[in-house]
């Protein structure tokens, strides 16, 4: 009963928490156990919860814009280039900066593809690693790579910055892990 109510409490002092339901998989995946649904069902009890109530609030606050590209296909596509930035940035830390340029895309560029497509094939060959061979590294090293930045993916709740280094703060669990 503690976990979920101390991840409350996390959500409800900052948004990005939410992704710490998708780490308590990645660490029961790593230890090779199976996990506690209630606790997990709890726990998505308490990020739906926080989630509604950041999503008012940033609603109100002018935190949300529409849709970048006009809709949820442009803002995936804006997202692919971001995406791939991001991986780079783990790779070479020094170009960090305070202020990162997202041009929109609205309609499929090779870069906005290939953004997409990375990181759906590490997630396949990361579950073909764990089905297939029994090894879970690879898939817990994606999950804590993107998990982290789903609240900021922008796909499901289209913020004013559309990338911001801050973001991967938890994803360097997937350097770490790799």
């Amino acid at each position: 009963w503690c976990v979920p109510l101390l991840l409350l409490l996390a959500h409800l002092s900052k948004s990005m928490t939410v992704s710490a339901l998708g780490l308590l998989f990645v660490i029961d995946l790593l230890a090779r156990r199976r996990p506690n649904v209630r606790v997990l069902a709890a726990c998505t009890l308490a990020a739906a919860v926080a989630v509604g109530l950041h999503t008012a609030v940033g609603d109100q606050v002018g935190m949300t814009q529409p849709h970048t590209g006009g809709g949820r296909l442009g803002q995936a596509l804006t997202m692919g280039p971001v995406v791939l930035r991001y991986v780079a940035l783990l790779a070479w830390p020094p170009a960090l900066s305070l202020v990162q340029d997202v041009p929109a895309v609205v309609r499929p560029t090779t870069w906005a593809v290939v953004g997409l497509l990375v990181p759906a094939a590490w997630g396949a060959f990361g579950l073909w690693c764990w089905r297939a061979r029994g090894r879970p590294l690879a898939l817990a090293s994606f999950l804590a790579f993107f998990v982290p930045l789903t609240p900021v993916s922008q796909v499901l709740f289209p913020l004013q910055n559309q990338m911001a280094d801050r973001y991967l703060f938890l994803s360097v669990l997937a350097v770490a892990l790799t």
